[in-house]
């Protein structure tokens, strides 16, 4: 106990930055005296309030729910990357994220992997249906994840109490299925879960001062001998348990998971383990279990410090005024949001997790992803357009020379370059694929599954084709802004650190640390958002225009007029020239109207600043001939019912379909599948 309380003071006033421990009243007064520059709110008090302002205050909220926390430290900081707030709020998260990435890198390799290359008739046996412990509705599977929870005494004995049946009852028919292999890949997971302790202990001890007790091993006889056992997850059915339903419900300020609250291995990670558990609580016999528990473990001790961190100091007072002043107390609802979110590593909220169309949302908004952008080589080509994006970042010598060194050096110089950028980055390789949150989801859900089947593989890899291309961009533009950085003097790490900062703010990631509240809303919403990354960076630099116009004033308005220019316009030039480049090869569009060049070059430019709000676009646009839409699933149902309309007309008077028809009966199918 003295320990604990010791620790805690210790730490309290406390942050580390770069790597040394920095009294908070320092870090507060150079956040405070670089925000001084960017000037004060000038809102005037009311003690009553009417109408209007309620409207006023809903936009003001609004528009926060728009701005990516990275862009609030940079404007505070009066710098995009290497300002105080930024190194003791961001760049730990940052750092987190790139250790997580390893982590379950580590144990795809070594865990997963294996498991889907288990022998086609292992696979079959796991999958086949049958009675379990006296339940039909079950398979092989329920039998290997009871064997898992053999592995340590306590499992053990919740197992048995669980099922209601008799130690020896348990082990017959757990010994009647399970076959060497089956036995084999158990041990292979204890084996693998056993790595993650030496890091729990480590973040324990960290957070509490106190050294936790590992569970010890439960060595298991088996008729083809002895194994030595392992930890693995208690996790109760929520459906017949009133512990785990009580669990799963659970939640707090901070990780939401009731072993992160009391995070002693020897406990098992939940409380659960150390109460006198009656018999009426089921263990939750699904492997399911597995890779959710990797991930909540990994998230844990790579992110537990940054988010403390981040939490003692965002609560203070002072920092709470700071962010007012500045910039709108909305902006302090915006990132207590932001670091709720992170603790809990969920890129939407809590609640809807229990929303009754969650799920079915959730499958169409994947589905959709996989659809429009999977294998697509045009929209993997249309990446190369986040190039313009860092013109408006870094100086244009800078762009320059990173797409020399990326596009246009000898092939070697060029490997030299992608192996020198993704070796050092901390987000490069993540950002393969995690570079849109929709394409995240979708991989984040394939890559931890643990069947091997066709179909998985094919949805896995549906959006490496635009992935690598981006990941082209990113290389590009981290090397032109690492040696702008070292121009500038910057270490190594600093340069580092700033080059992967302007990949994030020019080009986007589907990290939860990188998307703003609006992207990280509910399903409903997030379904509005779709393909929605690219516009919110670009929104994001709009506002971050607008800003630096209303702290320069009048002067900057030739900068303002370049930087849009820069950011919008030559991106609709660019991408205007090729597709009529492409339609022209192809014979010409013929079936829709054509503006000249310059007008739609103009009118695109001006949806592109529109498409950087959402739910605006549904209902204006400068494009006469543009398809409103309350979300890109509509369009599928809407290619659906065109093309059974041409079908129809094909059938019944022989009219051939249009290309635009084709291509809508092409999208419209690949919906349907």
């Amino acid at each position: 106990v003295i320990m604990n309380i010791w620790k805690l003071a210790k730490v309290s006033e406390t942050a580390i930055l770069d790597g040394h421990r920095v009294e908070f009243g320092t870090i507060m007064g150079e956040a405070e005296h670089n925000a001084a520059l960017m000037g004060s709110l000038d809102r005037p008090t009311k003690n009553v309030e009417g109408k209007m302002d309620d409207v006023r205050n809903g936009l003001r909220k609004f528009r926060a729910s728009l701005v990516k926390p990275e862009f609030i430290f940079g404007w505070l900081d009066g710098t995009p990357a290497g300002g105080i707030l930024h190194r003791v709020l961001f760049q730990p998260f940052v750092d987190a994220q790139k250790v997580s990435y390893d982590l379950f890198k580590g144990f795809k390799e070594n865990l997963i992997d294996p498991m889907r290359a288990m022998p086609q008739e292992q696979r079959n046996r796991w999958a086949q249906k049958m009675t379990v412990f006296g339940n039909k509705d079950s398979n092989g599977a329920t039998i290997i994840a009871a064997a898992l929870n053999l592995g340590n005494d306590l499992n053990k004995q919740r197992l048995i109490k669980g099922l209601g049946l008799t130690e020896e009852q348990v082990m017959a028919e757990i010994n009647a299925f399970m076959t060497r292999e089956d036995w084999a890949m158990v041990q292979l997971v204890w084996d693998q879960a056993d790595t993650l302790w030496p890091l729990v202990q480590k973040t324990v001890e960290k957070a509490t001062g106190l050294k936790p007790e590992k569970q010890p091993a439960l060595a298991v006889q088996t008729p083809y001998g002895e194994f030595s056992g392992g930890y693995y997850p208690i996790v109760y059915d929520r459906r017949q348990s009133r512990l785990g339903d009580r669990m799963e419900a659970a939640s707090d300020d901070l990780f939401g998971n009731d072993f992160l609250r009391n995070p002693v291995l020897a406990n098992g990670f939940t409380k659960g383990r150390v109460q006198d558990v009656p018999g009426d609580n089921p263990l939750l016999l699904d492997m399911s279990v597995l890779s959710r528990h990797l991930g909540e473990v990994i998230h844990y001790v790579t992110h537990y410090e940054a988010v403390d961190q981040a939490n003692r100091l965002m609560r203070r007072t002072r920092f709470k005024e700071l962010v007012k002043n500045h910039l709108g107390d909305e902006y302090n609802k915006t990132l207590q949001k932001w670091l709720l979110d992170i603790a809990r590593n969920q890129d939407s909220p809590l609640e809807t997790k229990w929303e009754a169309v969650s799920d079915g949302l959730r499958w169409l908004r994947g589905g959709t992803s996989i659809a429009t952008m999977g294998y697509n080589m045009f929209t993997a080509a249309k990446q190369l357009l986040g190039l313009t994006t860092a013109f408006d970042a870094i100086p244009a010598r800078y762009v320059l020379q990173g797409i020399a060194k990326m596009y246009l050096a000898p092939l070697a110089a060029q490997k030299s370059s992608w192996t020198y950028a993704m070796d050092r980055s901390k987000e490069l390789r993540p950002l393969i694929r995690g570079f849109d949150r929709d394409v995240k989801m979708v991989q984040n859900i394939y890559a931890r599954k643990l069947t091997g089947k066709a179909v998985d593989k094919f949805v896995e890899n549906a959006f490496v084709p635009m992935g690598y291309m981006q990941a082209t961009v990113n290389v590009a533009v981290w090397q032109g802004a690492f040696d702008q950085a070292q121009d500038k003097g910057m270490t190594e790490t600093e340069a580092v650190n700033y080059a992967d900062a302007i990949v994030r703010q020019t080009q986007g990631s589907g990290g939860i640390k990188d998307l703003s509240a609006v992207q990280r809303s509910s399903e409903g919403v997030r379904m509005m958002t779709m393909f929605y990354s690219w516009m919110s960076v670009m929104y994001n630099r709009l506002e971050d225009m607008s800003r630096e116009q209303k702290r320069i004033g009048i002067r900057n308005v030739p900068r303002l007029a370049r930087r849009i220019m820069v950011a919008f316009v030559m991106t609709t030039l660019i991408e205007e020239a090729g597709r009529r480049a492409y339609e022209a090869a192809m014979g010409g569009e013929d079936d829709e109207d054509d503006a000249g060049y310059a007008l739609s070059v103009l009118l695109k430019s001006g949806d592109l600043v529109i498409g950087t709000i959402p739910f605006f676009r549904t209902f204006f646009s400068f494009e006469s001939q543009y398809r409103k839409e309350l979300s890109p699933i509509s369009r599928g149902v809407d290619d659906i019912d065109r093309t059974l309309k041409a079908l129809a007309e094909l059938a019944m008077e022989g009219e051939p379909l249009t290309r635009s028809e084709a291509k809508a009966a092409a999208r419209g199918a690949s919906v349907a599948t």
